[in-house]
């Protein structure tokens, strides 16, 4: 497995240093698994790199998050923050697609 230190920065630095990691030893081993740990920011697109590595090197990736909790639930009564935003992105290849490298990615 692949385990990158964020450094406490936000997580955009981690995630491409996570995907060049997890691709060479996806493509090494047939599979492979990263975790990205100390890092803020992971409440946006996940997409990018998930893209990438199936339309860079074919692979099939799964991306997850967990992020604190930023918002206060709904109807809930309270001010209390209980939810957080945990995003995740989903792609794989489509070989002999067109164009070159389409792809299919969910987020």
């Amino acid at each position: 497995g692949v385990r990158v230190d964020g450094g406490g920065g936000l997580a955009f630095l981690a995630l491409t240093e996570a995907a060049d990691a997890v691709a060479a030893a996806a493509l090494t081993h047939g599979v492979a698994v990263a975790a990205i740990t100390n890092t803020h920011g992971v409440s946006g697109r996940l997409a990018p790199w998930v893209e990438a590595l199936a339309r860079e090197h074919g692979l099939v990736a799964v991306l997850v998050a967990n992020t604190p909790a930023y918002l206060a639930a709904p109807d809930a009564g309270d001010a209390e923050r209980v939810l957080g935003t945990n995003p995740i992105a989903w792609a794989a290849p489509r070989p002999g697609a067109e164009p070159a490298g389409a792809r299919v990615v969910i987020e």
